[in-house]
């Protein structure tokens, strides 16, 4: 049996399937913020106890992102070339917010004290002009040792060209001082820009002790479930396995939110949809990506707490909307939800946990969207008058009527992700219109179609178990693992033979490393190897990434400025076809498919007899109406009905509002659409 298993804020997610695809079992159990390894375990022995031997782990965890932005990783050291040590401090001449005259510089990971320089260089073109001292650096060493450093990054100069001289320091730490984990920008980043690529070292560095810790403590537990196979998700929407997940922390950084893209793009294209917005809304948080013509958009320009990530990651949007969403009041009396959030303890006072603040989700209970027996299939009984007490209390201090804050919360909430969606979407030149919303986590599919009448969105796809779908992108991830390196060149001083040189020798490095992650034939017979370059004109600051395909490149590579000019004419809005053009860096992704399919078609039960539902009266944009609830796994495929309808399941509530009507597709899942939608259109 192989299990993924997603944490969130308030719940972790738990999905199951047997060892040909199909999915057997599924859970929400509650997140343990303080020591999240502890949801992971009970987890396992829930299943373990039903089902015996569990053979794979696949998992998606916020411990590398909360470490960042709580500031509770390291602390480190870091070993710059000479005069290099004010690097982390000098940044960029840019600020994140022109108009904050308030605005301050991220702050470093490693504080200036714990910055070493060193004696050495290597020029842009890989020849080393100044040698390492070993004495200097056994002295540069032995301060951050008495310091108390454990985790060590290394950044110098021009590492991308040749490596040596970071690898010659590694050996010596592992030889001179054990327990000391060192992270080489070689390794992590060998690309050119200094300043990016010492951040993404320090950021790998600074959550690799913890990272270890955490994964080492879930290995443990594993072993008590004869389990020992545990795979990691990263933040580009592949899984890798946990032995080099140690070694590249980074990778890890938005690992939960990618697991929930990996899985709406499976779903997406198994329904035929090739043009959505993902929107996973959760407990304290909402993320929305775009997948374009079938394909989630990368970027390898991210950032964490302000500091630069240069590794591909999904192009994900996170802010602080969840169902444990606090509302406040400003100093102006208006009305505010998040990014504060009661999380999973206490939760929403609906929980029954001790929160006293009113949340999105006691929002909805007061309106009555939510029945408080239904809650997860039953198994979690919410509190009614105590979400009905902190939302009369809030209305007082408003003067307002209690349903139209109720309803204010629902409606200020849906705006905020509505803005999220625009910066990835209209601000990109892309139009929300003509794209469909996939919507899922535990809140997501309650609040779908609110956002979707802000955006002028009119069609929504709910997958099965849409409060799940996290821990199910992880059973469905391939391995991938990423590579580049930087070789600046003008792109008429090359030929498509020597750029297959540097690709070949990219691909060589792929596949013994592979080797080491102990994959069999099958698996390398499976592999596909993606090369990219990166591109710009000559002069820019910025690149474009172009997939790079040997029949499609002529010997002159003439098709490659077309491309890479109607890329910028795209993105941009002009192409300057005389200018010289430059290849900045190769990149090349390997991966390895699935070997099993898995689909939650597995999972229907739904009964041939046309389902009634149960009416009850809820508040709908202010008003009190009738609505029809109806238990998802008795709908069956082809199954309509128009709004307002609630549809019920274990891990997530749909609201099918007034002017909209669902339906039920061959995978099982629910297609919303507006009332007068043209599928033609």
């Amino acid at each position: 049996m192989k299990v993924g298993i997603e944490i969130g804020g308030t719940f972790t997610d738990v999905l199951a399937i047997s060892r040909e695809g199909a999915i057997v079992d599924e859970l929400k159990v509650p997140s343990t913020p303080k020591e999240p390894e502890r949801a992971v375990l009970t987890a396992l022995a829930e299943l373990s106890k039903k089902y015996g031997q569990i053979d794979m782990l696949a998992h998606g965890s916020t411990v590398a992102t909360n470490a960042v932005l709580e500031r509770k990783g390291g602390p480190i050291g870091l070993l710059v070339t000479e005069g290099f040590g004010d690097l982390l401090e000098i940044q960029r001449h840019d600020r994140y917010d022109i108009y904050d005259l308030r605005y301050q510089r991220p702050k470093p990971l490693v504080s200036r004290d714990h910055v070493m320089e060193v004696n050495e260089r290597t020029e842009t073109d890989g020849e080393t002009s100044r040698e390492l001292s070993e004495a200097e650096i056994t002295t540069a060493l032995d301060a951050l040792s008495e310091r108390d450093i454990r985790s060590i990054a290394i950044t110098f100069l021009h590492s991308y060209a040749n490596p040596e001289n970071e690898r010659r320091v590694k050996r010596l730490v592992e030889n001179r001082y054990p327990g000391v984990e060192v992270t080489l920008s070689s390794d992590i980043l060998p690309e050119f820009r200094e300043y990016e690529r010492a951040s993404t070292t320090c950021l790998s560095a600074y959550v690799m002790p913890l990272v270890n810790r955490y994964l080492l403590r879930i290995e443990q537990g594993m072993a008590d479930y004869q389990c020992r196979d545990l795979w990691m998700m990263q933040s580009n929407g592949g899984a890798l396995p946990a032995s080099m997940a140690r070694e590249h922390g980074v990778r890890t950084i938005l690992s939960g939110p990618a697991a929930g893209v990996a899985g709406a793009y499976h779903g997406a294209k198994e329904a035929g949809f090739d043009k959505v917005i993902t929107f996973d809304m959760g407990g304290t948080s909402a993320d929305v990506s775009l997948i374009h013509e079938g394909q989630p958009e990368v970027t390898t320009e991210s950032k964490i707490d302000g500091l630069p990530i240069r590794i591909p990651m999904l192009d994900i949007i996170s802010i602080g909307a969840g169902g444990g969403s606090t509302a406040w009041i400003d100093s102006q009396g208006m009305l505010h939800v998040g990014p504060q959030s009661q999380g999973a303890d206490p939760g929403p006072a609906s929980y029954l946990k001790g929160g006293n603040l009113p949340t999105v989700t006691d929002a909805n209970v007061f309106l009555g969207l939510i029945r408080p027996d239904h809650f997860l299939g039953g198994r979690m009984k919410l509190g009614v008058k105590e979400a009905q007490a902190v939302i009369e209390e809030f209305a007082e201090k408003m003067g307002r009527d209690p349903h139209w804050v109720a309803d204010g919360i629902i409606r200020v909430v849906c705006n905020n992700m509505a803005l999220a969606v625009r910066l990835i979407s209209t601000e990109r030149g892309h139009d929300p219109k003509d794209y469909a919303l996939v919507a899922f986590g535990g809140a997501g599919p309650l609040e779908c179609a609110f956002m979707a009448e802000e955006l002028g969105m009119d069609t929504i796809l709910v997958p099965r178990y849409p409060g799940l779908l996290s821990a199910f992108g992880l059973l469905v991830s391939d391995f991938k693992r990423d590579y580049v390196l930087s070789r600046i060149n003008k792109l008429d001083d090359m030929n498509l033979e020597n750029m297959n040189v540097v690709f070949s020798g990219m691909e060589e490095r792929a596949i013994e490393e592979l080797k080491t992650f102990n994959m069999d034939a099958a698996d390398l017979q499976r592999l596909e190897l993606r090369r990219f370059v990166d591109m710009r004109y000559k002069g820019q600051a910025y690149e474009l990434t172009l997939r790079f395909v040997d029949s499609e490149v002529q010997g002159n590579l003439e098709t490659l400025k077309v491309a890479f000019n109607q890329t910028h004419q795209d993105k941009y809005g002009y192409a300057d076809t005389k200018q010289d053009l430059e290849i900045v860096n190769y990149r090349l992704e390997a991966i390895i498919p699935q070997g099993q399919p898995v689909s939650p078609r597995a999972l229907s039960n739904a009964s041939s007899v046309t389902p009634k539902g149960e009416k009850n009266r809820v508040y709908i944009n202010g008003t009190l109406r009738d609505c029809v609830f109806y238990n998802r796994d008795e709908l069956p495929v082809g199954f309509t009905f128009t709004g307002p309808a609630v549809v019920e399941e274990h891990t997530a509530t749909t609201l099918v509002p007034p002017g909209w009507k669902g339906s039920i597709d061959e995978h099982n899942n629910i297609i919303i659409r507006k009332e007068g939608h043209s599928d033609e259109n």
